[in-house]
């Protein structure tokens, strides 16, 4: 991967335990290029900390992509869907099915309700929460 000066890069940090190994992202702006490493800047701290980085732990964002005219699709009725649920006791519960009907009252709900068939149960679904995983 190329690098350049002032790009922006999510720069990879790792924990490694004994049974686990964690990562978490941060976004970072380039200040300097090395041939195998990177000077960095986290910029959304108090102060604008400047760090050595391997090139290896770095992915370029591309920010020449026109992101406001990318939205997410809309499922159709007969497409193959995956739904999750984020509940308050932080457990995620997931679906995946076809979608058998959609319905809209707007005297009942504000949004649109997507009914998933998983075998012979029937789902309800929000759009918030559905990907196409294959469209019909």
């Amino acid at each position: 991967m190329v690098f350049k000066k002032n790009d922006v890069v999510v720069v990879v940090s790792s924990i490694k335990n004994r049974g686990s190994n964690e990562c978490k992202y941060t976004l970072c702006k380039i200040v300097a290029v090395g041939k195998f490493d990177l000077i960095c800047e986290k910029t959304d701290t108090v102060y604008n900390r400047k760090f050595k980085v391997s090139k290896q732990r770095c992915l370029r964002v591309d920010l020449n992509l026109k992101y406001h005219e990318s939205q997410p699709t809309n499922p159709k009725v007969g497409d193959l869907v995956y739904s999750f649920t984020d509940r308050y006791d932080l457990e995620t519960t997931s679906i995946t099915g076809i979608v058998e009907k959609i319905s809209y009252n707007p005297i009942d709900q504000s949004e649109y309700v997507y009914h998933i068939r998983t075998g012979q149960k029937i789902e309800r679904c929000y759009l918030k929460n559905l990907i196409i995983l294959e469209a019909k």
